[in-house]
């Protein structure tokens, strides 16, 4: 629901990002601008130019979210976009140089990269824990607990069989198209241009 785009502008002057960066992305959404809400963060650039990610997102998606939240009894202050918001970690965690932060969850793994602590790029792919306990279980024939249960003590890989093994092969297809496409963004290849990767999530603990 969210469209990120990556830009850079011969100036640097918040002012005019501010200005420019809607009608650079007005022509590439399927929105009116007023129907869409567009931010940026400043994550780079020269002493007289900008880069910039721009992010747009419906405002109807926006206040779908809200109401829900307000259903629950909450009031948000802030509402950010998923794997972008991972960057916040580095208000706590010292994140030199450029990294890629790889959180695998229960039903989705979402990635960030940082340079310096700031977010660059951000994607999020529909494949989590809950696929590959799953595979286990069809491979193992054993039920979902117990999967889960052996999953947590012996890991994934050499553990199941060709249930498992396509989940991993999939995830891991998935996340090297991923950064083999980030070379623009990080100006090297991938495995030249990181400096580390930060793994989170119950499935960033699997052996």
């Amino acid at each position: 629901r969210v469209a990120r785009r990556r830009m850079v502008l011969p100036f640097r002057d918040r002012r005019r990002i501010a200005q420019a960066v809607p009608f650079e992305v007005e022509n590439e959404t399927p929105f009116e601008l007023d129907d869409v809400f567009v931010d940026w963060e400043l994550v780079g650039g020269g002493p007289s130019s900008a880069e910039v990610v721009a992010t747009v997102v419906p405002r109807r998606d926006v206040a779908l979210r809200l109401a829900a939240l307000r259903e629950a009894g909450v009031s948000p202050r802030v509402l950010e976009v998923e794997g972008l918001a991972l960057a916040n970690l580095a208000e706590w965690v010292e994140l030199p140089g450029t990294r890629l932060l790889l959180d695998m969850g229960h039903r989705k793994t979402t990635l960030c990269v940082t340079t310096d602590g700031r977010p660059r790029y951000a994607r999020t792919l529909p494949i989590g824990g809950r696929h590959l306990t799953e595979a286990l279980a069809a491979d193992l024939g054993v039920s979902v607990d117990e999967a889960e249960r052996r999953k947590r003590r012996d890991g994934a890989i050499g553990v199941g069989g060709a249930a498992t093994a396509r989940v991993l092969e999939r995830l891991a297809r998935d996340l090297v198209r991923t950064l083999g496409g980030l070379e623009p963004v990080l100006g090297a290849s991938a495995d030249k241009a990181l400096d580390g990767i930060v793994l989170l999530g119950g499935g960033g603990r699997l052996a």
